[in-house]
């Protein structure tokens, strides 16, 4: 239960805002991979690159963000401490990386690039049973206020736009299949799956590092001296 709740935080979080995937195919793919350990790099915003690199993100404080009054005081740091949240000035540092390092964010959704990426991981699901928390991870009345107000035309849309998308992948394999990258243990140090690095403490590392046992990443002893040193913490 503890896993399944893990894995619905984090592909509530990424699957549309990042990966423009639907939370169900995201979720599918994190319990997968949860499940079944690999050798296989793990999608991550710079897919199908490793990350991005350690060296070259912003340092962020907690004052460098603007908390919404109404934020649950039990959301996690990640909910809290988001893109979203960070003040103006600082996300347009933070944009500009992304846009460094983030190979089909060029401002088109479902680019040709993208297609490239993710189509394969649309395969193998009936859109035309998908609800709202097929797509979302939430019912209407739980999205956050970036999504808006979710209807049933929505839904519709939605639907009609994942088929169609589905159907290209069916009707050329070869041009939208490839073989996932191999993962590199140094990866796991030296790249990282936010723009921005949050200023942390001992405890967060800690639970960050249990949360990695939980999905069935442990981390090694070089990949945590990595994290610890990443954040100036003895």
């Amino acid at each position: 239960m503890r896993l399944a709740l893990e894995l619905h935080k984090i592909a509530k979080r990424e699957a549309f805002s990042v990966y423009s995937l639907p939370y169900r195919c995201y979720y599918d793919y994190l319990r997968n991979r949860a499940k079944n350990p690999s050798d296989r790099l793990m999608l991550n915003p710079c897919w199908p690159s490793p990350g991005y690199p350690i060296d070259k993100v912003i340092r962020v404080e907690k004052s460098e963000f603007v908390i919404p009054e109404n934020e649950s005081g039990s959301r996690t740091l990640e909910d809290l401490f988001c893109y979203q949240n960070l003040k103006p000035e600082i996300r347009e540092q933070v944009d500009l990386i992304r846009k460094r390092f983030c190979p089909w964010d060029d401002g088109e959704i479902f680019n040709d690039t993208w297609k490239k990426y993710f189509l394969k991981y649309l395969q193998g699901y009936d859109f035309n049973t998908f609800g709202c928390f097929d797509f979302f991870g939430a019912t209407p009345g739980e999205l956050p206020p970036e999504y808006g107000l979710v209807d049933d035309s929505q839904i519709t849309l939605l639907v009609t736009v994942y088929s169609r998308l589905q159907n290209e992948y069916s009707k050329d394999k070869d041009r939208y299949s490839y073989e996932e990258p191999a993962d590199r243990e140094e990866y796991h140090y030296l790249y990282q799956n936010e723009p921005f690095t949050l200023a942390r403490t001992k405890e967060d590392i800690d639970n960050e590092i249990e949360n990695a046992k939980l999905l069935n990443r442990p981390m090694s002893g070089a990949e945590i001296a990595a994290l610890y040193k990443r954040y100036g913490i003895e």
